[in-house]
């Protein structure tokens, strides 16, 4: 799989916290700083979920919980600011399990990312 990484663009004007256009606020006091999953990405792990080239998501201590208020909208899917401005296309955004964002990668390489599911 590959993650583009770009810089924000200045003329990106859409580029929102996806909590924003969820509807979702975040909790007082958030925190826009990630946090280490530990076992609370054991469903990511029990359910062998892959990347769209196939490698599994999940190793030991792979996957961070991403807060909502730092998952931007982008025209080609969501950009990640706390990872460099990662961009994540659309069609590799997976649906998670407990409702929560979790950036899944190996060293600065993105291996999956799961968002909630926000759908009629």
């Amino acid at each position: 799989m590959t993650a583009l990484a770009a810089p924000a663009l200045a003329h990106d004007a859409v580029a929102r916290p996806m909590s924003e256009l969820m509807g979702e606020a975040p909790p007082l006091g958030a925190s826009p700083s990630i946090v280490l999953a530990h076992d609370a990405y054991d469903w990511i792990a029990k359910g062998q979920y892959r990347s769209s080239s196939g490698e599994l998501c999940c190793g030991r201590d792979d996957c961070h919980e991403g807060k909502a208020d730092r998952v931007m909208s982008h025209r080609d899917g969501v950009i990640l600011p706390d990872h460099g401005n990662l961009v994540v296309p659309g069609r590799q955004i997976q649906i998670s399990e407990d409702g929560k964002y979790w950036v899944c990668k190996a060293g600065t390489r993105l291996r999956c990312f799961f968002a909630p599911f926000h759908g009629n």
